[in-house]
């Protein structure tokens, strides 16, 4: 009698592994990832757990960036870790666990209701189920008050790559509409939530600065 054989894993689920077994060797994101960790370590004045913390963060953005840009996809297990993370590792930061979820769940609801008033408008949708997961990671480690920062950024920051890519793709055919209209929209979120991060408290002081000068 034949033994029942396993269920093969969905492809989805295939593409994504295969996806991360190729970041984690990739040259790029562990270079970026590197820079990142020094960046993080200058910014928190080498304090070790805060260093470590966005050690890991900057690891997990790194994959994430190099992926997206390769086969335009965001891994749930990547995804999942950094909510994971950014929930047990909020003390260092000095935020709660309720906090860290609050920020979260604002910047998962913020994205997912700006995302069904474009599908409204466009009838397009514009941005996937792995970009508000990784919006919802991103705003568990940053906090809810650096969330105006994080979206000021995307904006920037999504503009100069729609630009960039623009640039860099003209003069080259297109071979479908479908690939003319794929845009990897996370390393722009990855990008600002490590601004947001970094510098959300700074962004306040800032604000606090110019409305001083004005009055």
């Amino acid at each position: 009698m034949k033994k029942p054989q396993k269920a093969a894993a969905p492809a989805a689920e295939v593409r994504e592994l295969n996806a991360v077994n190729w970041a984690v060797t990739n040259p790029f994101a562990l270079i970026m990832a590197g820079l990142l960790t020094m960046w993080g370590g200058a910014a928190v004045g080498q304090v070790v757990a805060p260093t470590l913390a966005l050690f890991v963060l900057a690891v997990l953005l790194a994959l994430l960036t190099v992926i997206d840009i390769k086969h335009g996809i965001l891994p749930h297990a990547l995804t999942g870790t950094l909510v994971a993370l950014g929930v047990m590792l909020a003390p260092i930061f000095g935020r709660g666990y309720g906090e860290a979820l609050m920020a979260g769940g604002l910047a998962f609801g913020g994205l997912l209701l700006c995302a069904g008033l474009t599908r409204l408008a466009t009838g397009k949708e514009a941005l996937g189920g792995g970009d508000l997961w990784l919006v919802l990671g991103l705003g568990v480690w940053m906090g809810a008050a650096a969330l105006p920062m994080f979206v000021m950024m995307v904006a920037v920051l999504g503009a100069l790559s729609v630009a960039l890519k623009r640039w860099l793709t003209q003069g080259y055919p297109v071979l479908t509409e479908h690939e003319a209209q794929r845009f990897a929209f996370g390393p722009a979120l990855c990008g600002a939530g490590w601004l947001a991060v970094l510098y959300g408290d700074a962004y306040w002081r800032a604000i606090d600065m110019l409305m001083l000068l004005a009055a």
